[in-house]
């Protein structure tokens, strides 16, 4: 019952039927206890607080990030994706990397300048482990120059076989000054692997497109590896003399003697 009506039952049932009135106020306990058990409690108890946090957003993101990836990744935006050191001192960029360089601590800064001395370092770590992976190793280069706005490049990668796979190394980008003759190709290709310490008895081949500066420069680097074995042949060739000589050298001593 609804209104004043259940109100003025219940005061009748407590005066006149005191049993019955115990057999309601034990039935509307029972229905409170059930609601109560429905709805969520306010009160902080442990297990609801659980159930709560599963809905509730955290304003906080955890990432795996540190010092040494947040500066390769600046320095990749600048050497690969080919960003303006500006990109680093814009307004919006600072807003997702501030939070970040904080959050490291350490006085840890990341601005243009000090990519800038990153850049030549990493440079150097990336020849110096080129050197190691490719020394003493047979290798095969690809060479290619590509020409757009009046500005030429000189592309120079090596591919060698290492656990089984192909693995290919860029080993320059480098503009060209100078008329593309075969002399010149070969003095600038010559200058990138003295760079890397790799030896041109180490090519296996060389693969270039079909122009006639391109065959000059591969039939030059052909005869400089050429005049080198032919050099190697004539220092064993020497060798091979010397030791002769001082094995009849010694047979002859001991026969005297």
């Amino acid at each position: 019952m609804f209104g004043n009506h259940a109100a003025n039952l219940e005061r009748h049932l407590k005066r006149h039927h005191s049993n019955e009135f115990k057999t309601v106020q034990q039935k509307k306990k029972i229905k409170l206890n059930i609601r109560d058990e429905a709805t969520p409690s306010t009160s902080g108890s442990s297990g609801s607080q659980e159930t709560l946090d599963k809905y509730v957003k955290s304003e906080f993101l955890k990432v795996k990030l540190n010092k040494e990836i947040v500066l390769k990744a600046c320095i990749e935006l600048i050497t690969v994706n080919g960003c303006s050191f500006e990109m680093l001192e814009y307004s919006g960029f600072k807003k997702i990397l501030n939070p970040i360089v904080n959050a490291i601590g350490n006085h840890f800064s990341v601005n243009s300048e000090n990519i800038k001395l990153l850049i030549p370092e990493t440079a150097v770590k990336i020849v110096s482990e080129i050197s190691t992976a490719l020394e003493k190793k047979v290798i095969s280069l690809k060479i290619d120059i590509a020409t757009r706005l009046n500005r030429s490049i000189l592309g120079i990668n090596a591919q060698l076989i290492i656990g089984g796979r192909i693995n290919l190394f860029t080993l320059g980008m480098t503009e060209l000054k100078d008329k593309h003759t075969g002399i010149y190709i070969r003095n600038m290709v010559e200058k990138v692997l003295e760079k890397y310490n790799i030896d041109i008895q180490q090519i296996y081949s060389i693969t270039t497109d079909n122009g006639a500066n391109m065959n000059s420069f591969v039939n030059l680097l052909g005869s400089e590896i050429e005049d080198e074995v032919i050099e190697m042949e004539n220092e064993n060739f020497e060798t091979r003399i010397t030791l002769k000589m001082e094995y009849f050298l010694i047979t002859t001593f001991l026969l005297i003697n």
